[in-house]
């Protein structure tokens, strides 16, 4: 779906024509497209925040919507390199324009597609899997291992995996959930139902490894729940939460990963419906070090 410019004030672009666009919606704008997020809607009009200089956009200039979110590529790769505030990789962009003067618009992935880690299969062929669930690991440097996992909205049974060296586009393992690999049906229709009501809010955390203390975060991004500026008092009570929540796995000693989450999804959950009568999906992402 596209728009047309009809203002532009330094950052704030507003734009007609996205009538079936959603709020927190990434954009792409003008010819150079520039990247930008759909801060609030009225009507067919947008406002949106664009993360990059706007000089030379005008009204008449096209708005392209992803139809999505804003979003961080999780991998191997994510620790080695170096981001901007979006996550774009500036080595890759200053790699792709041949300079240090990085150009507006350019689009390189967040995580290398071409290069290959060693991946360590930890589940075999027959293990029953959900949500979350580790399958195997990358050592991306001496001190970060990576957990791979299956996907929140996916679970079944492993067809086959095997260990290897492969890119982060390379499948490593097969599901089967009983009626097809790879088809989970209304559960994806029932997850994409739920954000586009209620959002999502992503908390991302470190423990430590041995005794589970809290060494980092929690950080808390929300997608369509809440605009962060506007509710920063919600998200510092919503952090207090979450480390209240470590705080009584820790004094039950809990140190399964699974339990951890449910009970930061609970605890959360509970906090969040108390104070907004909303909903959102609640994805922990644990860290350990």
């Amino acid at each position: 779906m596209s728009g047309k410019i009809v203002k532009v004030s330094g950052p704030l672009v507003v734009a007609t024509g996205l009538k079936d666009a959603n709020m927190a919606d990434v954009v792409r704008v003008g010819e150079q497209r520039l990247i930008g997020e759909i801060l609030t809607m009225n009507g067919d009009s947008a406002s949106i925040q664009v993360y990059e200089e706007t000089s030379g956009l005008g009204p008449g200039a096209v708005v392209e919507t992803t139809g999505a979110p804003m979003s961080v590529d999780l991998g191997p790769g994510i620790i080695e390199n170096i981001y901007d505030g979006i996550q774009r990789p500036l080595e890759g962009i200053m790699r792709k324009a041949g300079s240090n003067n990085l150009p507006r618009g350019v689009e390189v992935p967040a995580l290398d597609r071409e290069k290959k880690w060693d991946f360590v299969a930890t589940a075999k062929k027959g293990d029953k899997v959900v949500g979350g669930d580790v399958i195997g690991t990358v050592q991306e440097t001496s001190v970060v291992l990576h957990k791979i996992m299956i996907p929140p909205t996916m679970r079944g049974t492993i067809e086959s995996i095997q260990s290897g060296s492969f890119t982060v586009k390379d499948t490593v393992a097969v599901l089967v959930d009983g009626k097809g690999v790879g088809d989970v049906g209304n559960i994806v229709m029932r997850d994409r139902q739920h954000l586009a009501e209620d959002g999502i809010m992503i908390v991302v955390l470190t423990l430590e490894k041995h005794s589970g203390n809290l060494l980092a975060g929690p950080d808390i991004v929300s997608r369509g729940f809440v605009y962060v500026r506007e509710s920063e008092d919600l998200m510092d009570e919503a952090r207090i939460v979450v480390e209240d929540a470590i705080d009584v796995c820790l004094d039950k000693h809990i140190t399964d990963w699974g339990k951890i989450k449910n009970i930061i999804k609970d605890s959360l959950g509970d906090f969040l419906w108390k104070r907004t009568k909303r909903n959102p999906m609640i994805l922990p992402i644990i860290m350990e070090a």
